[in-house]
């Protein structure tokens, strides 16, 4: 017979898994938005090397996200689809990552499975993940790389004796950098 925590689990990964395929399919589904092209751009022009960004063209974020987004269309390179569906799936993988990182940080810290998903529900219906999956600009970078510093962290917050809580705090402090960094 299984056992209740382990039945938790699996409807929670169940719902994550959930969520993530929605977020892909709903992603990559969805027509152009108008917001997009900026993004899009900046990508384009950074995997391109030809003009700076700020120098040359406007750009309303920090110039990582646009290098990532550039380095990502040169690693996928989706001549089919073009630089707009790579850069909506990188959204979404991202997207994805941050709803696994939650799955993973909501079921140690809820009491129940229920929970868990309640709260998933919640924060993916919200609409501050509207716009990621809808508009080629990545919010849930920063989100995902938050999450799991916080996640990382939980052990050494909950007073559990480890020598690697320092090592722990370190990489925390290197994901939250990255997330400033990015957005």
């Amino acid at each position: 017979m299984l056992s209740e925590a382990f039945l938790g689990r699996i409807v929670v990964l169940a719902c994550a898994l959930g969520l993530c395929l929605v977020t892909l399919v709903v992603s990559l589904a969805l027509p152009p938005h108008e917001d997009a092209y900026q993004y899009v751009s900046a990508a384009y022009f950074s995997a391109a090397g030809e003009l700076s960004i700020y120098e040359d063209y406007f750009h309303s974020q920090t110039p990582y996200m646009p290098a990532l987004m550039g380095l990502w269309t040169r690693l996928v390179d989706l001549d089919l689809v073009g630089v707009y569906l790579e850069l909506r799936l990188f959204n979404a993988l991202w997207t994805m990552a941050f709803i696994a990182a939650l799955a993973a940080l909501l079921h140690r810290l809820s009491a129940s499975a229920l929970w868990t998903v309640a709260l998933m529900l919640a924060v993916f219906t919200s609409s501050y993940l509207d716009l990621p999956i809808r508009v080629v600009r990545n919010d849930t970078m920063p989100l995902a790389l938050t999450t799991l510093a916080i996640l990382g962290c939980l052990p050494a917050l909950r007073g559990a004796p480890s020598r690697a809580g320092a090592w722990r705090f370190g990489v925390a402090a290197a994901l939250i950098g990255a997330a400033a960094m990015t957005k």
